[in-house]
């Protein structure tokens, strides 16, 4: 998949410009704390979640040899602003979607890229379920040996090819305890549910409950995540007037991401 300048062009004037991005002009109706923040945008090219390490992959049914380098962009990028941002105090690593399996799976890349530095992190919408019957192993060992995605060495509790991998958000709010990390979730997310779905379709109610199962026995024992979770089947509202009309429990979605950038702490929690 291409990104270019053209691609670059319309989102500039798309999604850059809402959300966490909108920062008050012609576009945007509200302005977000972190638009007078330096942004950098990563955009999704390689179709692995911002996680392969494959190169020359010959699929059955594909033409040509597919370059599943999520994870290899990610390592050069975090290079390069970690060379660049060099003196910065705070580094707020966001993902949307597909970049928010990116925000686990990489984040080990840009700690190390910062390293006199917390990187904090907001996820938005892409969880791994400790939940067999949500994140599959079936599923874990495709995307392990199509992708080669390869958890970081010291994680033995990530285990086998086929179970493991949400074990990674553990790993990385204990490597680095400094870090706060945030999970934002619809609890039937529908665009979530299809993609981990091998066989027999996830209901709402299933996923829902691994979520909260997520939250209660791996995130937050760590003391370094919190979780925002609210009904519906919708996802990824980060770069969409949506973010701002988001309200739990008395706490906005934008309060909770602000928070979340900013303090020593993760913020509470907040579901239904």
């Amino acid at each position: 998949k291409k990104f270019g300048e053209s691609e670059f062009t319309s989102a500039k004037s798309g999604e850059l410009t809402k959300g966490v991005f909108a920062d008050g002009g012609a576009a945007a109706a509200e302005t977000s704390a972190l638009s007078g923040w330096h942004n950098v945008f990563v955009p999704y090219c390689t179709g692995d979640v911002h996680s392969g390490n494959a190169t020359d992959v010959e699929i059955k049914g594909a033409s040509g040899k597919q370059q599943f380098v999520g994870l290899i962009n990610i390592r050069n990028i975090a290079d390069l602003l970690g060379e660049y941002f060099d003196g910065v105090q705070t580094v707020f690593l966001i993902g949307q979607s597909a970049g928010g399996f990116g925000t686990n799976l990489g984040f080990l890349e840009f700690a190390q890229a910062f390293p006199g530095n917390d990187v904090n992190v907001f996820n938005d919408s892409a969880p791994l379920p400790a939940d067999n019957d949500v994140l599959s192993p079936v599923l874990q060992f495709g995307l392990r040996s199509l992708w080669n995605v390869v958890p970081p060495p010291g994680c033995d509790d990530c285990g086998t090819k086929f179970d493991g991998l949400e074990n990674i958000q553990k790993y990385n709010a204990t490597e680095y305890p400094n870090s706060t990390f945030g999970l934002y979730s619809y609890l039937e997310d529908e665009t979530i549910r299809d993609f981990f779905q091998v066989g027999d379709p996830i209901t709402g109610e299933a996923y829902a409950a691994g979520l909260e199962d997520l939250r209660d026995n791996l995130l937050e024992p760590t003391g370094r995540w919190s979780t925002f979770f609210i009904e519906g089947t919708g996802h990824a509202p980060s770069t969409s007037d949506t973010y701002f009309e988001i309200e739990e429990g008395g706490t906005s979605l934008q309060e909770w991401v602000e928070e979340l950038a900013t303090a020593s702490d993760p913020p509470a929690s907040v579901a239904p």
